[in-house]
């Protein structure tokens, strides 16, 4: 029994351990980049300049792992001049400052209540 729970402990740190290895990792998807930032969640970092239409999913995939998106990040979509429209999804709870700083074309954004915090500057100059 000793020596079954040892192996379960060491199998349990080591899929830890593995987990932990993907944060700061990045993806891009559909032209948004996200970083992993923990074993569960990861934040929008950045999105292509000549995006017109972002719909933000509320998860991501790493190398087979589901990640939520919980952030959008500090000049996330800075200066996406043509970027018209945005959809946030329920995952998302904060919008980091200057996130759409200069989105000069949005018009349409829907943003969840779960959304509890957004930064400074966030929509400045759209």
């Amino acid at each position: 029994m000793k020596k079954i729970l040892v192996a379960l402990a060491l199998m349990m740190g080591a899929i830890c351990v593995m987990g932990q290895d993907v944060i700061g990792k990045q993806l891009t998807n559909n032209d948004l980049t996200y970083e992993i930032t923990s074993t569960s969640t990861a934040k929008l970092i950045s999105a292509d300049k000549n995006i017109t239409i972002a719909y933000i999913p509320s998860t991501v995939t790493y190398d087979g792992l589901n990640y939520h998106v919980d952030k959008i990040g500090y000049k996330a979509f800075y200066k996406c001049q043509l970027l018209t429209s945005v959809t946030i999804p329920e995952s998302v709870t904060e919008i980091g400052s200057a996130a759409f700083w200069y989105c000069t074309s949005l018009t349409d954004i829907i943003i969840p209540e779960s959304v509890k915090k957004v930064g400074q500057g966030a929509f400045s100059c759209c």
